[in-house]
């Protein structure tokens, strides 16, 4: 994906748009190097963001969905792993807005077209990205509900248990 953005000939133009922010490494962990951004950087860099591409790391599932979500950016995904039956099927079944490429090679033609587009109608986006957080902060809701009820039920279960071995 870097190697599809930096050989294309208006890289210098498009990192400058600041529609997509680069960055040299994160360093969450209490020892790092010495070009690593703190956390308080890493999250101020995210809010600034409103595209993030985000390849597969081990798995296409990855932590940085979640983070661009809660910095309120709007992914750019691979279209194959979003598909039915896909791993990350339900953040396109759930509503969420997310730009598809069929391969990272698309990368600069369609950032090129963002940028366009973004100028004409710049409410678009921003109700986009607006929605996406919208909606990240009901699946969050949802999902703490779920576990606070799965934990209450263990927890009701275990005392029933205790009491009745009493």
């Amino acid at each position: 994906m870097l190697e599809a953005l930096k050989a294309h000939k208006a890289a210098e133009h498009i990192l400058q748009w600041g529609s997509l922010q680069p960055f040299g490494s994160y360093a969450g962990r209490p020892v790092r190097s010495q070009d690593s951004m703190d956390n308080w950087e890493y999250s101020m860099l995210m809010q600034k963001t409103q595209f993030i591409p985000l390849p597969a790391g081990i798995s296409p599932e990855q932590f940085r969905i979640w983070e661009a979500f809660e910095a309120g950016c709007i992914p750019i995904l691979l279209e194959r792993h979003v598909g039915v039956g896909q791993v990350l099927y339900p953040l396109q079944y759930l509503g969420f807005n997310i730009i598809f490429l069929d391969s990272w090679e698309q990368l600069p033609d369609k950032l090129l077209y963002l940028h366009k587009e973004v100028r004409k109608r710049p409410r678009r986006y921003t109700l986009m990205q607006s929605h996406n957080s919208k909606l990240w902060a009901q699946v969050k809701g949802a999902l703490a509900r779920h576990l606070a009820r799965a934990v209450c039920n263990a927890s009701h279960w275990q005392t029933v248990s205790k009491s009745a071995q009493s």
